[in-house]
């Protein structure tokens, strides 16, 4: 199991949540938001699930942090992980400068991501 988590500690970059649900649904269209309530609303926006047909188990679970600065990513596999790190990386205006990070993915820490990277320029990291 793989929990990662794109963040954006020092820019000004932000997540937009529509963005990325609209990526996520064009992949994988049975994928929901199961939005966050009570204090879990204080933190996070609620739960991408991601399922690849109606009746198989969760492929992915992502978590968009209120502010926008950070996505936690929890994925069995190692190549749908690099997929949904490529298709963030994807999203309009997203950064070249390496301002946004990719958290417990790299052995040696956390690693730069740029705009437009591909699942195979992601899986190079580790």
């Amino acid at each position: 199991m793989f929990d990662l988590t794109i963040a954006v500690p020092d820019g000004a970059y932000r997540i937009e949540e529509s963005r990325l649900g609209a990526v996520l649904r064009a992949q994988w269209p049975r994928t929901v938001l199961v939005p966050a309530t009570g204090r879990m609303a204080t933190y996070n926006t609620g739960q991408w699930q991601v399922y690849q047909d109606v009746d198989a188990p969760v492929l992915a679970l992502l978590r968009m942090h209120v502010a926008g600065d950070a996505v936690d990513i929890e994925v069995a596999d190692e190549r749908v992980a690099a997929q949904l790190v490529s298709m963030i990386t994807s999203l309009p205006g997203f950064p070249s400068s390496g301002e946004v990070l990719l958290f417990e993915w790299a052995p040696s820490g956390p690693a730069a991501l740029t705009a437009v990277m591909s699942p195979q320029d992601v899986l190079a990291l580790r």
